[in-house]
C-alpha cells in the first residue's frame, strides 16, 4: 500500500495455480472434452487419419474439424500433421 500511495511503480508476478510445476497439466485437455476424446480415439488407430474422418466420427463441421486438428498438432499434444489434411498419433 505504501508504494501505491507514494506514487512509485510496483511489479506483480502472476503465476498459474500450483506454480510452474503445474504448467504441464495446464495443457492437458479436460476429461470428456472434444480434444480429449480426439486424442483417445486417435491413439487406437493404426493408420493416419484425415480431417473428414474426424468430421464423421465426432459429428462436427469440416471447418471445426480442421481448426481442432491444426490446434492440436501445433500444441503439446501427441497429434502431428503429416501433410495437408493428414494427421497421425505419435
Amino acid at each position: 500500500m505504501r508504494a501505491l500511495r507514494s506514487g512509485k511503480s510496483i511489479t506483480l508476478k502472476v503465476e498459474a495455480p500450483g506454480g510452474p510445476a503445474n504448467a504441464s497439466k495446464l495443457h492437458a485437455p479436460r476429461a470428456g472434452s472434444l480434444p480429449a476424446r480426439l486424442i483417445s480415439w486417435s491413439s487406437t488407430r493404426k493408420k493416419p487419419f484425415t480431417t473428414s474422418d474426424v468430421e464423421r466420427r465426432f459429428h462436427v463441421s469440416r471447418a471445426h474439424a480442421s481448426m481442432l486438428l491444426s490446434r492440436m498438432a501445433g500444441g503439446p499434444h501427441p497429434i502431428r500433421r503429416m501433410s495437408r489434411g493428414l494427421y497421425s498419433h505419435e
